[in-house]
């Protein structure tokens, strides 16, 4: 997880009346730092379980002995069920940190399907391909995406993945975005 991080450049301490150099300022998730003006501070958090919101963090304590202190502020959350993009793989994790593209496509009307993938060993290229593929068909048929609109993004073994789908079901698929994809392993 990705966390906000307080240092007194002048004490080179964390103003708590310990020893510790660097004061952790957020709470559970993993945050983004968008921006800080005077005592006001903008970050993104996110979450394995629900979307990502927008915080507003007011600094206290500035000068005080106690140390920093932050009171955050939800001031946006959109309300989004679910993001779905073949990404990473299949041996690496994904952080729970915002993204942008994401969350602009949702913001634009685009439902977004995210399937991960837990027993490829022996069956990569075959199991991935029918389960992103059966996913979508699935939302297809309960009417959550329009089937004359359906894209694939994917990136490293995500790319594999949309670039598989997009190569068997060409029909199926109306574009699609390969970012770093994993095509030719020779």
């Amino acid at each position: 997880r990705r966390t906000i991080l307080a240092l007194n450049l002048t004490t080179g301490r964390d103003g708590c009346g310990g020893d510790e150099i660097i004061q952790n300022l957020t709470l559970t998730g993993s945050w983004t730092l968008l921006n800080v003006w005077k005592n006001y501070v903008i970050a993104i958090q996110g979450f394995p379980n629900k979307f990502y919101q927008l915080n507003l963090g007011v600094i206290t304590g500035l000068n005080n002995e106690k140390g920093l202190k932050i009171n955050w502020t939800v001031i946006d959350q959109p309300n989004v069920v679910e993001d779905v993009i073949p990404h990473g793989g299949p041996h690496s994790v994904s952080v729970i940190e915002i993204k942008l593209y994401i969350q602009t496509l949702v913001y634009l009307g685009y439902s977004l399907i995210e399937d991960y993938v837990e027993s490829l060993i022996g069956k990569i290229g075959h199991l991935e391909i029918e389960e992103v593929q059966t996913t979508v068909k699935y939302f297809v048929e309960k009417n959550y995406a329009d089937p004359n609109a359906i894209a694939l993004i994917g990136g490293s073994h995500g790319g594999f993945i949309s670039g598989h789908l997009v190569g068997k079901f060409p029909d199926f698929y109306k574009a699609c975005i390969l970012n770093n994809p994993v095509l030719n392993i020779g």
